[in-house]
């Protein structure tokens, strides 16, 4: 059985890791649209 709490346990952990990581991912791509966004706009100048 403590085997299963470890197991448990190292898989809550990897999903908030995940977590972490799905929310990094979100705002490198906010960046990169918005960087895109402002040199677009810069292009019309």
């Amino acid at each position: 059985m403590a085997n299963n709490k470890k197991v448990s346990q190292r898989l809550l952990t990897l999903e908030h890791k995940l977590e972490r990581q799905s929310d990094a991912i979100k705002n490198i791509q906010k960046n990169v649209d918005n960087t895109f966004k402002n040199v677009d706009n810069a292009s019309k100048m």
